[in-house]
């Protein structure tokens, strides 16, 4: 029996879905129990392993600052994109896409532990703020901001000939912030534990919401994992 091309670009593309679903809904679950399972640490009782803290964040350096809102903060994502239109459709093309990031500190008084955000998890709540559709204050930019942002990115201006229509996003892990760390310990600086590597994750919500967020996350995983097999079965009955 021939099988089509299209039949068996669909059930790679079926298969690969499932995969990819499983994935989703074991590291989710994995996540939700590290988070209910794991106690919090004193930083001054932290020896090298696995750990959860809690604490504030610590500018180690001079901390940056974001672009948009001019926070002071240890981590930023700051997008900017402008709507085109070519009378045909339409799209949002980007102009400007910064990240940037420093090593700092949070502190639980009782101690300091240095957390290295680089190939870290970060789930931050300014994540709907990131998001324009989530969070529509966000959408829209004034003019007198959009022309000195544009500037600094070095975006070539239109010297007022028409109106560009942008929209920014931004991203923030600010100083101050009370965060919840989970992640490994392999070294010290200067008697300190460093947080580093894939396994770290870093929050700015509580531990519910973190919770809430697994939850629903592993849910929806699942949720697919479960229906993508049936998909074929549904195709099947509208053919009929």
């Amino acid at each position: 029996m021939e099988i089509s091309s299209f039949t068996l670009v669909s059930i790679i593309v079926l298969s690969v879905s499932e995969v990819i679903s499983a994935y989703y809904a074991i590291k989710y679950r994995k996540l939700r129990k590290k988070v209910s399972s794991t106690e919090t640490s004193r930083i001054s009782d932290i020896v090298d392993g696995f750990h959860e803290i809690k604490g504030r964040v610590v500018a180690l350096d001079e901390p940056l600052l974001s672009p948009y809102d001019e926070k002071a903060c240890v981590y930023y994502k700051f997008k900017v994109e402008e709507y085109k239109n070519n009378g045909k459709t339409d799209w949002w093309d980007g102009l400007i896409d910064d990240e940037k990031k420093q090593r700092f500190g949070i502190n639980d008084g009782s101690g300091l532990a240095i957390i290295d955000l680089d190939g870290a998890n970060l789930e931050l709540k300014s994540e709907d703020g990131f998001n324009p559709d989530v969070n529509t204050d966000m959408k829209s930019m004034s003019y007198s901001n959009r022309e000195r942002l544009l500037k600094r990115y070095g975006v070539k201006s239109y010297d007022g000939r028409y109106e560009r229509t942008v929209r920014y996003r931004e991203h923030v892990l600010g100083v101050g912030v009370f965060v919840h760390v989970m992640g490994e310990v392999k070294e010290k600086d200067e008697r300190r534990p460093v947080f580093q590597g894939q396994t770290l994750h870093v929050t700015d919500q509580s531990e519910e919401e973190l919770l809430e967020l697994y939850t629903n996350k592993y849910a929806m995983a699942l949720g697919f994992m479960i229906g993508i097999p049936f998909i074929p079965f549904v195709f099947w009955l509208m053919a009929l």
